[in-house]
């Protein structure tokens, strides 16, 4: 069994002296489960910037989700305010439809009104 004080010992070497001991092999200042751990310690080393670079890859996939949804929020929000506007544009060209109809009206009364008042003028005078 590793002691802790080895432990400690080989976790505080860099990959290059982890590297140096492994080359020294019977020569190390670390021997048998000692040894052992020294390689284990040196795939872990070697693993940690694959670790690092996977955690980086997650966050950057969090974050282009959480903006994604963001994105998806905003094209909900403005389907709504679109669907607001198509129907407040209907309410207008109801609105128009019904001016229209009264200005056709109101000119067709016009015409009946000066029809009606040249009526006597020409009646009465030959």
């Amino acid at each position: 069994m590793v002691s802790d004080a080895a432990k400690i010992a080989i976790d505080a070497l860099s990959r290059e002296e982890i590297i140096g001991e492994i080359a020294k092999a019977q020569r190390s200042r670390f021997q048998g489960e000692n040894f052992a751990y020294l390689h284990q310690r040196l795939a872990t080393v070697d693993q940690l910037p694959a670790a690092q670079q996977h955690e980086r890859e997650q966050h950057i996939a969090v974050d282009g989700n959480q903006l994604a949804a963001d994105a998806n929020k905003i094209a909900m929000d403005a389907n709504d305010l679109s669907e607001q506007s198509n129907r407040i544009a209907k309410g207008a060209s109801a609105t128009a439809a019904k001016s229209y109809r009264m200005s056709a009206l109101a000119v067709i009364v016009a015409i009946v009104a000066v029809v009606i008042a040249l009526i006597p003028q020409c009646a009465g005078k030959p």
